[in-house]
């Protein structure tokens, strides 16, 4: 019986054609034209790869039925050809655990400095190299990158393969913008595979029987595969055998990932139907906000990057930008972006978030969604590009309530009256926010990586201007504590994983621009670790002249009484320093509260920002706790609110001398009245509202109660009082 299937096979396969390299081929949007050596060297691979029959082709044929059309997808989100699958296919056979002998992992066989470099995270827990969409999705990305310096996808596929510089010095210059190439007998090898990969599969697989299994795809966090597979009834190890990127049971909970599922095509439609009936993860949630960058180079440090986000224009928040500054670089009224993004004066801008420039929808293009934990009414509004108000109208929602995970919304019309609110159970939490800048259409991906904590810095004293600096943005696997920030003895700061430029900048007291111009950055360039940066001016070295002490010299006495026999030697006198009141602040200055802005404090004493800055000699809008502002007239100075000591006198010597009196200390600064016993935490990756609270055995209430929020959700780099 074996030998009749195995013979029948033989025979299925011996009947199948195998194809011709044409003298003209399309390839990757690009038309290649052979010679007839090429076209031998292509029709050789051609044959190599579909002579003899063999079970190993019917497998990776098979394979290609399955995984192509996930690749597909993600192909054509990116904008790239849809040739490039065949890239995948000839680095691995479509096979997940494929090693190459330079230690090259996953289905496009990406070494770990690369792999890293282009976002994917490879650790004890998972390994996303053999995650065929984020790989793809990598993959794409490095492509599309390199097709922007190399202007041509046939030199952007030997890049793949040589490395860009491998590739500039094989193809011709003349490549570079050109809509046709010629492939000779010294053509790169690679080419020559890539283009004999294409016309073979391409022509086989269409040629030979459907497979009777497809993958369905699930899209979830922090869950475990033995879940999924009890929710779906379906096997445990089928699952484990096509999710090898998972090294543990349970699935990250910082990031939504696919897990694939491979199903007989008559059960497929019934686990795609479990699944959609998941209302906490609708497509709506997985596909939204939809986000398209507009802007390709930034000219300037300041300049605005501008974004497409679900149709409409929209502005990228970089590090260290407020709602003014957002409002500003956009061109319009800070009332009007306030307006447009459902805000107040009291919310602060969220790095690497795109915030709208037009009107939001008064409805959303997908029917429901369910509030995942952490996420709040304004998160959805964003998300779909719908009107705060209308999800409140749509769902009889009051601005009191409280959003309660699992709640199903209805985003489109109003729930009927008689509907109840209903409640999905056992929802996973939203996505912890990374910070992440969304991702770029025509660049390389960047990032942001967490703040580290202030630690006070002893100075050094040359400057050293580092001229080498890694160009490409790193993605990487952020953990959540790092090692304290330090500075080399050369005035450079060695960035630290886990350090961004916001968090580089407060530590050395300066603005993000003015770091940036210090290193001759562009505004959406971010750092890596290992970096060196220059992070002080020169005019900020300049040593202070030594202080001389302090000399108070008194008149002789007049009379002066007696009450202890004295030398007739000078006397030191003591001298008591009496500070100043704290709380006494001169009528036409504002002491900064919580939640308060620039923004909002000007429009209290009806001056515009410019005013307020103008008056306090800012050049940054962002105010600190406590900070005194000058917000009337006649003031000449602003600072923190600070005691002043009172005038010194010395006590009269008994002598006829004139005693010199040293006075030894001067007094500290006072803390800003109501500051003092506060204890503050910054916010890492990975950590939530509860998991913070939690940590300084604090609710969760009480810990939104002392920082004003209004939702659970928190993000990171945010600075939380957690005890007072």
């Amino acid at each position: 019986m074996f030998l009749l299937i195995l013979t029948y096979k033989t025979q299925a396969q011996s009947n199948l054609s195998v194809p011709s390299c044409p003298d003209k081929v399309e390839f990757s949007n690009v038309m290649v034209n052979l010679d007839a050596e090429a076209q031998t060297l292509v029709n050789q691979e051609i044959n190599n790869l579909l002579t003899p029959p063999n079970k190993f082709l019917d497998q990776k044929l098979e394979r290609m039925q399955w995984y192509l059309p996930l690749i597909e997808k993600v192909l054509e989100a990116e904008n790239a050809p849809d040739d490039l699958k065949y890239l995948a296919i000839m680095e691995s056979s479509l096979m997940p655990e494929a090693v190459s002998s330079s230690n090259a992992v996953g289905f496009w066989q990406f070494k770990e400095p690369t792999a890293k470099e282009m976002g994917l995270i490879i650790n004890n827990q998972l390994d996303e190299r053999k995650n065929i969409i984020l790989s793809t999705k990598a993959a794409a990305n490095y492509l599309k990158k390199n097709n922007l310096t190399l202007k041509n996808w046939i030199s952007a596929i030997l890049s793949f393969n040589t490395g860009l510089q491998g590739a500039n010095q094989w193809v011709p210059t003349f490549w570079s913008n050109a809509n046709e190439v010629n492939f000779s007998k010294t053509t790169h090898e690679y080419l020559i595979k890539a283009l004999a990969s294409r016309i073979a599969l391409e022509h086989r697989v269409n040629r030979i029987k459907d497979s009777e299994k497809r993958f369905v795809e699930y899209t979830t966090n922090n869950k475990t595969l033995a879940e999924i597979a009890l929710e779906l009834t379906t096997n445990l190890d089928e699952l484990k055998k096509y999710n090898t990127w998972l090294n543990t049971s349970t699935i990250p909970a910082n990031k939504l990932y696919s897990v694939l599922i491979l199903a007989k095509n008559e059960e497929a439609a019934e686990l795609e139907g479990k699944i959609k009936k998941r209302l906490d993860l609708t497509p709506g949630a997985i596909n939204y906000p939809e986000l398209k960058r507009l802007t390709t180079v930034s000219t300037a440090p300041d300049a605005p990057i501008f974004y497409t986000i679900n149709g409409k224009k929209g502005i990228l928040a970089l590090p260290g930008d407020d709602i003014n500054q957002l409002a500003t670089r956009s061109k319009i009224k800070i009332k009007k972006f306030l307006s447009l993004n459902d805000l107040t004066e009291q919310n602060q801008a969220q790095e690497g978030k795109v915030y709208y420039l037009q009107k939001k929808n008064s409805k959303a293009k997908v029917p429901y969604h369910t509030l995942s934990r952490g996420q709040n009414f304004w998160d959805v509004a964003q998300m779909y590009g719908i009107k705060l108000n209308s999800i409140y109208s749509f769902n009889k929602i009051k601005k009191s309530d409280t959003p309660v995970p699992g709640r199903v919304l209805w985003l489109q019309k109003s729930r009927p009256k008689n509907t109840p609110i209903e409640y999905m159970k056992d929802v996973p939490a939203a996505p912890i926010p990374s910070k992440e800048i969304p991702e770029l259409s025509k660049s390389e991906p960047v990032v942001s990586v967490p703040k580290p904590k202030d630690e006070p810095v002893t100075m050094p004293t040359n400057v050293k201007k580092n001229t080498e600096l890694p160009t490409k943005p790193l993605k990487v696997d952020d953990p959540i504590f790092e090692p304290k920030p330090s500075i080399s003895s050369t005035n450079t700061y060695t960035v630290k994983q886990g350090d961004n430029l916001f968090s580089i900048a407060k530590l050395f007291g300066l603005s993000v621009d003015e770091l940036r111009k210090l290193n001759g950055m562009a505004s959406d360039e971010l750092v890596l670790p290992g970096q060196k940066l220059k992070v002080l001016k020169e005019s900020i070295y300049t040593p202070e002249p030594k202080k001389e002490p302090i000399v108070v010299k008194t008149d002789p006495p007049v009379k002066a009484p007696v009450e202890k026999p004295v030398s007739s030697q000078p006397v030191e006198t003591k001298i008591t320093t009496i500070p100043a009141p704290t709380k006494s602040v001169a009528s036409n200055t504002h002491i900064v509260q919580k939640g308060e802005t620039a923004f909002s404090i000007s429009k209290k004493y009806g001056l515009t920002v410019n005013e307020l800055l103008a008056k306090n000699k800012k050049t940054s809008p962002t105010v600190e706790l406590g900070e005194a502002l000058i917000v009337g007239k006649n003031t000449s100075a602003t600072s923190r609110v600070e005691s002043t000591p009172a005038k010194v006198e010395a006590r009269p010597l008994p002598t006829a001398t004139k005693p010199e009196v040293t006075a030894k200390t001067e007094p500290k600064p006072a803390k800003p009245a109501g500051l003092e016993g506060l204890k503050y935490h910054t916010v890492a990756a990975g950590e939530t509202l509860y998991s913070i609270s939690k940590k300084y055995g604090q609710s969760t209430d009480q810990v939104k109660n002392w920082n004003k929020m209004t939702s659970n959700t928190v993000v990171l780099g945010q600075k939380l009082i957690v005890s007072k």
